[in-house]
């Protein structure tokens, strides 16, 4: 089980962002094989296309996404150093 936070993006403190959600997600989410999201979004007139992952109705992405990605494939890898 893997726990995540998310906080509202207009908060300025880095230390002291609220958090919207904290939920868990299964580690199966980010394993080899799991459903990858494609959103394309527009954000300050730059239109945006990125992966993500669909945890019920979080959508999990960026740098996030990637490092759980990361750690997903390590633990579905067959050879682990």
């Amino acid at each position: 089980m893997v726990l995540l936070g998310f906080y509202e993006a207009s908060s300025t403190s880095a230390r002291n962002r609220p958090h919207a959600a904290i939920f868990s997600a299964p580690l199966s989410a980010f394993l080899p094989g799991a459903p990858v999201e494609i959103v394309e979004d527009e954000r300050d007139g730059f239109h945006l296309r990125y992966g993500g992952f669909r945890i019920g109705s979080h959508h999990v992405w960026g740098a996030t996404a990637m490092m759980l990605g990361r750690f997903g494939a390590f633990l579905g890898s067959p050879t682990k150093p």
